[in-house]
């Protein structure tokens, strides 16, 4: 049964702060096949920081400090949190300091993607399509032409489906976008152990290609 690369979201954020370093290193040594952290541009220095509102008083880690260690660990995925295309030149100068590895660049924002894929042509870079791209009265058949034209528009590879309803994942589904050339990207969230492990199950069942999950616990059981 096919196995989805599994990428601690925020890192080991149920044992430490999320967006940290030491979360990383405990998701790595635990078994994930990446991280996933969120990045924005404060004051020139590229901060790991989730909220759009945040404590500029609070100490956040900064990406060149992640990087610096684990940037040939394993797949680091970077969500650039930003509504303009500031934060590309300064994040450009430190993935070329660094070389990582094995990379993915993804944004909820889709009037900078074009700036990532310009900007980034050797990295894989996912589009993260939220509530608002999906509506009741569309059909399966429909939500794929909108996902693939909208990842064909912006010349991304990856599709983020993590606010898809789970019942709308579907082998039919995820076959199709593959068909066209696109990776597929689930989210599992905080939830009971077991109701994990069944959408864990789902994924490896239709064949998504890369998950996020909030909870380590599940490394131990997959």
């Amino acid at each position: 049964m096919h196995s989805p690369l599994l990428i601690a979201h925020r890192g080991d954020r149920k044992y430490f702060p999320e967006n940290t370093l030491v979360g990383f290193q405990s998701a790595f040594s635990k078994g994930a096949d990446g991280v996933e952290m969120d990045i924005q541009l404060v004051s020139g220095e590229i901060l790991l920081i989730h909220d759009y509102m945040f404590d500029l008083q609070q100490e956040y880690t900064s990406l060149e400090s992640v990087l610096q260690e684990l940037s040939q660990v394993g797949r680091l995925e970077i969500e650039i949190k930003a509504f303009t295309p500031d934060i590309i030149d300064p994040l450009n100068t430190l993935l070329k300091k660094y070389a990582p590895k094995d990379i993915e660049i993804t944004t909820s924002e889709l009037p900078i993607v074009p700036y990532i894929t310009k900007a980034f042509p050797q990295y894989s870079v996912g589009v993260n399509f939220n509530e608002c791209h999906y509506e009741s009265w569309m059909s399966e058949e429909l939500y794929v032409r909108k996902v693939s034209d909208y990842l064909d528009i912006f010349s991304a590879q990856v599709a983020h489906l993590s606010n898809l309803p789970e019942e709308k994942i579907t082998e039919s589904l995820v076959h199709s976008l593959q068909r066209k050339g696109y990776i597929t990207h689930y989210h599992i969230g905080f939830l009971e152990m077991d109701t994990q492990m069944q959408t864990y199950k789902l994924l490896q069942e239709v064949g998504i290609d890369q998950c996020t999950f909030d909870d380590t616990d599940l490394l131990s059981g997959v």
